[in-house]
């Protein structure tokens, strides 16, 4: 949930396109993450852009609030998700 890997969720999705569904991305994710740890909103990055609706709008609450978060506090869940995937 921050710049480097907005970035590179929205490669992919130009990458891809419609067979693209950001993973853990969401708003609900976003505030879990952010309830956790976060870091300021740099300054030089306001102006990105974000192909994807889904990364656009997210990168739009990020604005909001002026902060950033790692991913970190979703690793169990999102490992509870692949394996749900995998039975």
């Amino acid at each position: 949930m921050d710049y480097k890997g907005l970035i590179l969720a929205d490669k992919v999705y130009l990458k891809f396109n419609k067979h693209f569904i950001p993973w853990r991305y969401s708003k609900t994710d976003y505030e879990v993450v952010l309830a956790e740890n976060d870091y300021l909103l740099p300054e030089d990055k306001k102006d990105l852009a974000m192909h994807n609706e889904n990364l656009a709008s997210l990168l739009s609450l990020m604005r909001k609030k002026g902060r950033t978060a790692s991913l970190h506090p979703l690793v169990s869940a999102m490992a509870e998700d692949v394996r749900a995937l995998l039975n």
